[in-house]
């Protein structure tokens, strides 16, 4: 006896960053995803100047970011070394403000969100959507 099940198509936005590292796990779940039937989106901010990244067969929307107000450059470090909490102020709330953008822009219906993107998380949890 064969079920037949309704299929329902999502639109899904996923973020995260463009370090191979990050990007590429996110790559066979979005092309299953896809050939599934679900709209995909890849959203990936970069700094200005840099080459967006190419995925085939997957949508990738780029948004340009700054880390204003970095002392030393743009960059990882601050007085304190690598990934402290001067680097989480300054670039959570610009990659923030990339992700809700476009939520407000694409009205996904469900969001894969990079752990590493706390801002991200945040944002993806207060938007109410799944994530």
């Amino acid at each position: 006896m064969t079920v037949e099940r309704e299929s329902v198509v999502a639109k899904i936005v996923a973020y995260t960053i463009r370090t191979p590292g990050h990007l590429f796990p996110f790559v066979p779940i979005l092309l299953e995803l896809q050939k599934r039937g679900h709209n995909i989106q890849l959203l990936i901010p970069i700094f200005r100047g840099e080459s967006p990244p190419t995925v085939p067969g997957v949508r990738v929307r780029v948004a340009q970011w700054t880390a204003a107000g970095l002392s030393g450059g743009v960059g990882l470090r601050n007085q304190g070394g690598a990934g402290g909490p001067t680097d989480s102020a300054l670039f959570g709330r610009p990659l923030a403000s990339i992700l809700e953008r476009s939520i407000a822009e694409e009205r996904p219906d469900l969001l894969i969100i990079d752990p590493m993107l706390w801002g991200g998380m945040i944002v993806a949890e207060s938007s109410g959507l799944p994530w």
